[in-house]
């Protein structure tokens, strides 16, 4: 995979491994995408303990199912859904484009799950 360019600035020549990323300066600042490995099942329980953790939803994580729609049954807010992507990229070492933060992309867990793995593929 190429490396994508991070406007963050002049690092001179260090190696950083953060979050699942790892990152090179060298005059600028690039990362590269770590191995992939979860399976469907992990990251969709990753994506339950994100919206209980730090979308701050009131219930206990095994009661949410894959079909629950996160703005009607779970009742996520714009916030809640500004959070959860920022944190799927985090946990994920991914970056969503702005083009897939939709209401079919992130209509239920399943539909975040799903553009999680294909994102990786």
């Amino acid at each position: 995979m190429p490396d994508r360019a991070c406007p963050i600035g002049d690092y001179g020549r260090h190696r950083l491994p953060v979050n699942g990323f790892v990152m090179v300066a060298a005059g600028r600042l690039v990362y590269r995408r770590a191995m992939f490995s979860l399976s469907a099942d992990e990251v969709e329980s990753r994506i339950k303990r994100i919206l209980v953790e730090d979308a701050y939803l009131d219930l206990p994580v095994d009661s949410i199912r894959a079909s629950d729609g996160l703005a009607v049954d779970l009742g996520l807010d714009s916030l809640g859904f500004t959070e959860l992507r920022v944190q799927c990229e985090r946990q994920f070492a991914t970056k969503i484009p702005d083009e897939q933060f939709n209401s079919v992309r992130f209509h239920s867990v399943g539909s975040v799950r799903d553009l999680i793995l294909e994102l990786h593929r």
